[in-house]
């Protein structure tokens, strides 16, 4: 909760402090990129949120790949022998 706190506090600090015809770069430059970090925290925390299983380990699975396989390879084929020459 407090997480969630902290961000829409940023955000709104540094949307308000955001000035982007001003002559110092802290409101013209620090303060917007700030403004799109905690937009971006924002948008983690959200997505995170409305879906929490996803992304995440369950014990419950064995572990998985990256495309949800569980180790292997779709390449098929096998292993060749090395470089084999040509015959005689």
């Amino acid at each position: 909760m407090l997480s969630w706190i902290i961000v829409l506090a940023g955000l709104g600090a540094s949307w308000h402090y955001t000035d982007l015809e001003s002559q110092t770069a802290l409101y013209s430059v620090v303060f917007p990129l700030l403004f799109l970090v905690f937009a971006a925290a924002l948008a983690i925390k959200i997505v995170v949120f409305l879906n929490p299983s996803k992304g995440r380990a369950n014990s419950n699975n064995s572990s998985t790949g990256f495309w949800g396989d569980s180790g292997g390879s779709d390449w098929g084929g096998g292993s060749d022998g090395g470089c084999g020459g040509g015959g005689d």
